[in-house]
């Protein structure tokens, strides 16, 4: 007999939504304008919102075999890419009235490229986000903004005003602002809920509206902060610095071999929320500063050498402070094969943690779980280090 909803706790209802997360967007897009999927998190949600459209982060499943990207996109395209067209082209993204992608990544943009040919979707817009985190590149993302909204004012039919905007941004900093209380969560030590568990949450968030997500996650900081329940102390305090992590059993692997997931440095987590949109003044300028400036990404060049010590300080500073504010004392750099992004960067970020003293170790990953007990091993032995 199944538990009524209004009797099980937040937990439960984050397992469910996480189990079957396309269920919830396929029936908010019958009561509302539509449901968007998208890529990347220097795409701006608070567009989406102040049109009544539901964005949805498009994700792959490492535990689905590719059967039929590979007949569109070469073998050594990025895993995670081909498991989310393989998905698309199985109908999983049928549900979809759009697709909204930037130029995150060079296997992302042409992946979409034949996702718009061969799927067809109702809307499909390409935002082009400046490589170049400096000012001169400021007004250029603004007017890629303004010219997305007005593509999406056109396919909807409504208008973008400065007050929807307005109320849209107070809307996502409110969520943004509850998914950072939920990982403080794991400052204690030991902490009060374990890195699965909030990776779950934040998972199951990236396809709800952004008031239905700011729920859930409230009920969740609630219900943990009164049942008070310490998960169990481990030596390793981890952080997992990489790219797209949409499932969890990496973060299950760290935390059954002796780590406590404590915080992280990823697409689908810290990236996404832990900058504020300025609220004051205008709402397109406050957008593009926030997403072309705040969205920590390697793919992001900071003006200076990157082997240059202050200027890794400038680039890989909000590292440091999450070592520091989460009392961290190892990172797991998780990559997935062919993320040249992210492969590239790995260096510096490791040169940068050693000047901290923090030791860190590379995993690469080929976004299947074929290959977990290699990866328990190394992580095991890394854990080891860290007593």
């Amino acid at each position: 007999m199944k538990t009524p909803l209004s009797a099980r706790s937040s937990l439960e209802e984050v397992e469910t939504l996480f189990n079957t997360k396309p269920r919830r967007a396929k029936e908010l897009g019958q009561s509302r304008r539509g449901v968007i999927g998208y890529f990347c998190c220097q795409v701006p949600l608070e567009l989406f919102t102040a049109l009544d459209l539901v964005p949805y982060r498009i994700q792959g499943n490492v535990h689905e075999p590719i059967t039929l990207a590979d007949s569109y996109l070469e073998m050594d395209t990025c895993p995670y890419t081909r498991s989310c067209f393989d998905l698309a082209l199985k109908g999983d993204y049928d549900f979809l009235d759009g697709l909204v992608v930037s130029n995150s990544c060079k296997a992302i943009r042409r992946m979409c490229d034949v996702w718009i040919s061969t799927r067809r979707p109702r809307f499909h817009h390409f935002l082009n986000v400046p490589l170049a985190s400096e000012e001169m590149s400021l007004e250029l993302f603004k007017r890629a903004l303004e010219g997305f909204g007005r593509g999406m004012e056109q396919w909807t039919g409504c208008t973008l005003t400065e007050t929807s905007l307005k109320e849209a941004v107070r809307l996502h900093n409110e969520n943004r602002a509850l998914l950072r209380e939920l990982y403080t969560l794991r400052e204690p030590d030991p902490p009060l809920i374990s890195g699965t568990q909030v990776a779950k949450v934040v998972l199951s968030g990236l396809g709800l509206p952004v008031q239905e997500s700011s729920n859930l996650v409230r009920k969740v900081v609630l219900e943990v902060r009164e049942q008070q329940q310490h998960i169990t102390r481990r030596h390793a305090r981890i952080l997992i610095f990489g790219n797209e992590m949409d499932d969890v059993p990496l973060i299950q692997l760290i935390e059954a071999s002796g780590g406590n997931v404590v915080m992280d440095c990823m697409c689908l987590g810290s990236r996404t929320f832990w900058i504020d949109v300025n609220e004051s003044g205008d709402p397109w300028e406050s957008l593009s500063r926030r997403y072309l400036y705040s969205v920590h990404c390697p793919r992001n060049y900071v003006p200076g050498s990157p082997a240059n010590k202050d200027n890794l300080e400038a680039s890989l500073g909000h590292i440091g402070e999450y070592v520091r504010r989460f009392r961290v004392n190892g990172v797991v750099m998780y990559v997935t094969r062919s993320c040249d992004i992210h492969r590239l960067s790995a260096p510096f970020v490791q040169k940068f943690l050693e000047g901290m003293g923090v030791p860190s170790v590379y995993v690469e990953h080929d976004y299947n779980m074929t290959t977990a007990g290699q990866l328990r091993t190394k992580l095991q032995a890394f854990l080891k280090t860290l007593e």
